[in-house]
């Protein structure tokens, strides 16, 4: 019989590949931040299709009803351990959509369709003062089946890894400047065992994209 072992370890050298290859160039930061990062909280703000008029053409991200309960759980956690600042997650009121432009945004090759606050633009974020809001677009779980060779009885059964993905474009703005601080595109993938992701999976495919993006970005907690 294949053991586990030789099921986990091709997988985990998969998922470290994918990793390694999805954020490290996919961004743009403005280079006023790229050696002055700000000690500054961060909000973080999905942009989800209910928040806008109905038939919007735009190509919004999905969660289903578990996933957004490990995102609202799990992603200002990720965020916060990874910049060194405080985060939390927060959500577009419909009155505030008016004010988001629909923007292409230019990074090392690549482009992304995503929408941009106006200069003037409040979003609301309660007692909560962040120095930049994060803003995600066309963020979506998926999984990826990936056959690994094994040694067993029969000589040489394939078995099936699946690995798990979370990829979203992002855009960080900063409120008091009224001018975008960053954007990119990032994804990172776990291993699972099985094809059913856990919510532990869940929030390890999400911490890591959002760690990226977090490393990526114009804030950073003092050493």
């Amino acid at each position: 019989m294949t053991t586990l072992r030789h099921l986990i370890f091709p997988a985990l050298l998969l998922s470290l590949f994918l990793g390694s290859c999805s954020s490290s160039k996919n961004f743009h930061l403005s280079e006023q931040y790229q050696q002055n990062k700000q000690n500054s909280p961060v909000m973080i703000i999905p942009i989800t299709r209910d928040a806008f008029p109905s038939g919007t053409s735009h190509t919004f991200g999905y969660l289903n009803s578990e996933q957004e309960l490990v995102f609202s759980q799990s992603a200002d956690k990720a965020y916060s351990r990874a910049a060194g600042v405080p985060a939390r997650v927060g959500q577009l009121d419909p009155s505030e959509t008016r004010n988001l432009q629909k923007q292409t945004l230019n990074f090392n090759g690549n482009t992304i369709d995503t929408y941009v606050p106006a200069q003037n633009m409040s979003i609301s974020s309660g007692n909560f003062k962040p120095g930049f809001f994060l803003l995600l677009d066309q963020y979506r779980f998926s999984k990826q089946a990936a056959t690994v060779e094994g040694s067993g009885y029969a000589g040489h059964e394939q078995q099936a890894v699946y690995n798990l993905i979370f990829q979203t474009n992002y855009v960080y703005w900063n409120p008091s400047t009224g001018e975008t601080a960053g954007w990119g595109s990032a994804r990172a993938s776990v291993s699972i065992e099985g094809s059913v992701a856990t919510r532990e999976d869940l929030a390890d495919a999400l911490s890591r994209t959002l760690e990226d993006i977090a490393r990526q970005g114009p804030a950073r907690g003092n050493p």
